[in-house]
Formats: C-alpha cells, structure tokens, sequence
C-alpha cells in the first residue's frame, strides 16, 4: 500500500526512479536493523553460549541477511526469517512495477489465482524433485515470491474494489472462522508434530494461509478513498501489528525462558490442553509487555533524531 499510495515514488515522467528505490531500500532497512542488530548484540551478552562470536561464516550470513537457519541455535536460529524478510524487501519494487501494469479488478484478480497456483505449484516441484525442504522451500526467499505477488496483487484488489465500506456480515463472520481454524490446526500441529500430515503443512499450508488472510483483509478493512479506517476487531489487529516485529524478535528467547520457569516451579498441571494455554498465555504477555517497550523506545529515538518530541 506504501507504493500505491506514493510513498515511495518507482517511476517519475515515466521513468525509472532510483530516488524513489533508495527511499524505500534505507526505510526498510533502519525499520528492520537497528532491533534486529541490538537483539544479537544482547543475545551473545546474556546467553553466554558465544555462539555469534565463535560462529564463523554463519555469523557472517547472519549479520548480512543471509541466513537461512541452518547452524542456527534456540534463540538466534529463528532470525532466518529476518534474511527472508530483507530478501524479499530487494525484490518487492521490482514485483510492484509488474503489479501495477494490471488495472482492472478482474485482471489482477486473475494474476492473483494465477501467482497462487505457481506457488503452490513451484513448491510441489521442488518437494517432488527431492529438494530439502527447510532450505528450499521454508526458508528460500525466491520460493516464497507468491506472498509478495498476492499481496501486492490484493492491495491492488481492495484499493479498486473497497472505497466505503467493507464486506457484509457472512463474508466477515466466515473468514473469521476460517481464520480461527487455520491457526488452531496450526498449533495442533507444533503440539503433536509426528502425527500430521506433513505434506500438507509444507507444501499446501502456504496457499491456504494466502487465500485466507487476503479473504480476512478484504472482510474486515473497510476504506475511504483508498485509505485504511481502522477500528473495531482489526483495529486490535493493527495495534498489534506495531509490535509484531519486536515481537518476533523476542518470542522464542521468552517461550524458552517461561519453560525453564515453568519446569522449576512445578507449575504444570496434569492436563495437557491447560499446560499448553497456560504456557503459551504467560510467553504471548510476558513477550508482548517487552515488544511494546522496546517498540517505544525505538520510535523515541527517531523521533528525538528527526528534531521532535518523544511522544
């Protein structure tokens, strides 16, 4: 939406504007590294296992985004993500200047089934040809180009379509739900791993989660003249999502924290289910209480940086 809205300007007199990509390239990267740097920086600190330090070539990688998770450990090997992230970041212009050639709602309607099915497609090939998964597929920035088309694609779609108002009551209430499934049989699956079809979260798992989030962004975010109004159910969404990066960040050195914690205290009960909401209800507080914090303290200082105050 930040190209569509002409935040960031790719093409000026009709051409190619390397103001408007270098724009783009430095915000994304002063939103991503500062964190992300500071969080291995205290990292190494406080874990005392001088994995960073003595990392070698996987330090390298991971202080370049590079990194695919491989030689990664518990708290530090989930910053593949990050990599990803940045990688995409370098390719995202480039697959909205192809994006924006389809004007009409059909047509990127089209595209987006379209750039579905190659994803869904490219990752059964590379699954069927005996590639591993993890690092081809899960963690391969180019075999998750279908995330960044469909969603370029929807922002496009709902820019078009939704100018007062959003979708009716089934279409909110059934994606919801679609929603809330999705995400449940997503847990069940980290929480009894071995007796899940696998296939399906790898390979197929991916699509479904595209058509269903851009089923939910379409439901619940009503627009005037193309710009978001937020309020109600995703008004929680889009206060979360100021601190979801912090959050992602923070999530797995917390759930590994809280289960020490946890285990000491005797705290676990002898129902499963309850371990599980308890766990998870602790880490989702405990996690979302530091991201809040250190989201504030960077936004302080940027703004302090840029000449104004800190509220």
């Amino acid at each position: 939406m930040n190209f569509l809205s002409g935040k960031y300007v790719l093409v000026e007199d009709g051409r190619f504007s390397f103001r408007g990509l270098w724009r783009f390239y430095r915000s994304r990267f002063l939103r991503v590294a500062p964190l992300y740097y500071f969080y291995c920086f205290m990292f190494e600190l406080l874990s005392g296992s001088r994995f960073l330090l003595n990392g070698g070539w996987i330090t390298v990688k991971i202080l370049t985004f590079t990194f695919n998770g491989n030689g990664g450990i518990d708290g530090i090997g989930h910053l593949w993500y990050l990599s990803t992230a940045m990688q995409i970041y370098l390719l995202a212009p480039f697959a909205f200047l192809l994006v924006r050639r389809f004007r009409s709602p059909g047509a990127c309607l089209t595209a987006f089934f379209a750039c579905l099915l190659l994803g869904l497609g490219a990752r059964y090939s590379l699954y069927t040809a005996g590639a591993d998964w993890y690092t081809w597929i899960y963690t391969f920035s180019l075999a998750n180009l279908d995330f960044v088309l469909c969603g370029l694609l929807l922002a496009r779609i709902s820019q078009m379509l939704y100018t007062a108002r959003a979708g009716g009551v089934f279409t909110k209430i059934f994606s919801s739900l679609a929603a809330f499934f999705l995400i449940g049989y997503n847990c069940y699956i980290y929480y009894y791993g071995g007796s899940v079809n696998f296939f399906l979260y790898q390979i197929v798992l991916p699509s479904i989660y595209i058509l269903c989030c851009s089923l939910l962004i379409i439901a619940w975010l009503p627009r005037r003249d193309s710009v978001p109004v937020y309020g109600g159910i995703w008004g929680c969404v889009n206060g979360f999502a100021k601190y979801s990066y912090a959050f992602y960040i923070l999530h797995i050195s917390v759930l590994l924290y809280v289960a020490d914690l946890i285990t000491k205290l005797s705290l676990v009960s002898g129902h499963a289910v309850v371990n599980y909401f308890v766990y998870f209800g602790i880490s989702f507080a405990l996690t979302l209480g530091l991201a809040v914090m250190m989201t504030n303290v960077g936004r302080g200082r940027r703004t302090r940086g840029r000449g104004g105050s800190i509220s």
